[in-house]
């Protein structure tokens, strides 16, 4: 498991890395990438539709989600059910949009905005690590 230093340290160095890249042409991605991205989109399509079993069908049953400076917050998917399942009935306006994707190999960082209710919204930055076609790690990166 890499440290949180690590992951910022590495995010950083992709940001800075893709900002010199503006006005330059899209990189291709490879099939790993492709499929990398797929499948967070499609758990973003679960989530957003409140659908339970097609968010968790992205998962692996190890999957470990962890949050910036507070360490694990879930850990396997009988506990990431019942998290987000009780976010599903509490908040039905709950939406999430990614704003930017960045890839690399089976790891994809993404800048989401979160819709919260009555309208409040918050910025998110998730890390997903996938093996085996299914997210095994994710890591959150809040605004606070």
């Amino acid at each position: 498991m890499k440290t949180y230093f690590e992951i910022i340290t590495l995010t950083l160095v992709v940001i800075c890395s893709c900002t010199r890249l503006i006005g330059q042409k899209k990189k291709i991605k490879s099939p790993v990438e492709e499929l990398s991205i797929s499948i967070v989109k499609k758990q973003l399509d679960g989530y957003n539709s409140r659908n339970i079993k097609k968010f968790l069908s992205q998962y692996s049953d190890s999957i470990k989600v962890y949050s910036f400076r507070k360490g694990i917050d879930i850990n396997g998917k009988e506990q990431m059910e019942m998290v987000y399942g009780n976010l599903f009935e509490s908040n039905s306006s709950s939406k999430r949009k990614i704003t930017n994707t960045i890839v690399n190999g089976h790891t994809v960082i993404t800048n989401e905005i979160i819709t919260l209710a009555k309208g409040l919204t918050d910025k998110v930055i998730a890390i997903y690590a996938i093996e085996n076609e299914k997210i095994q790690e994710v890591h959150y990166i809040g605004a606070d």
